[in-house]
């Protein structure tokens, strides 16, 4: 059973943080991503403040580049990937 918390507009599935689904669940979508097509680099966005976000980007490899906006602009090179 989800455990759903209503904070600040945003909803929280509490009961699963800090267990590691979301870094599981991107890294798999990231080997997809990169595995036979012609994909080359991978570019995100987070919000300057998500903290838990920011971990598992750094986590997965990628390197902060130049912003956009108030937007932290973060890459993954095909050839510089740790996974």
């Amino acid at each position: 059973m989800l455990t759903q918390v209503a904070s600040d507009k945003k909803s929280w599935f509490t009961h699963y943080n800090t267990q590691g689904f979301t870094f599981e669940a991107v890294k798999a979508l990231v080997n997809f991503a990169f595995t036979g097509r012609e994909l080359k680099i991978i570019i995100t966005h987070s919000p300057d403040g998500r903290v838990a976000s920011v971990r598992i980007l750094k986590k997965l490899g990628m390197q902060q580049i130049p912003r956009d906006g108030n937007l932290l602009k973060w890459e993954l090179k095909l050839e510089s990937r740790q996974l």
